[in-house]
C-alpha cells in the first residue's frame, strides 16, 4: 500500500513538472525564432515566428543549407 502510494506521488510530481516544461518550450516557441537543421545544416524546419519575421517560407527553405540564408557582402574596394 505504502508502495503505491510512493509512485503515485511520485507520478504527480513528474507529470507537473514535465507540465512546467511544456510551457517553458511553449514560450520559447512563441517569443524566440527557431530553426532545426540536419546534420549538414541543411534546414529542415522552423517555428511561425521565424517564418513571419524572415518572410521565408518553410517550403521555400526546407532543404536549404543555412548558409544560402546569409547576404553575401559585396568585397570593399580600396
Amino acid at each position: 500500500m505504502f508502495f503505491n502510494k510512493s509512485l503515485q506521488k511520485e507520478n504527480q510530481r513528474l507529470k507537473e513538472e514535465l507540465r512546467n516544461l511544456w510551457q517553458v518550450q511553449e514560450s520559447l516557441e512563441a517569443d524566440m525564432l527557431r530553426m532545426t537543421l540536419d546534420q549538414e545544416g541543411r534546414i529542415v524546419s522552423v517555428n511561425n515566428l521565424f517564418q513571419e519575421v524572415t518572410g521565408r517560407n518553410l517550403s521555400v527553405i526546407q532543404g536549404c543549407h543555412l548558409m544560402e540564408l546569409i547576404p553575401h557582402k559585396p568585397p570593399v574596394s580600396g
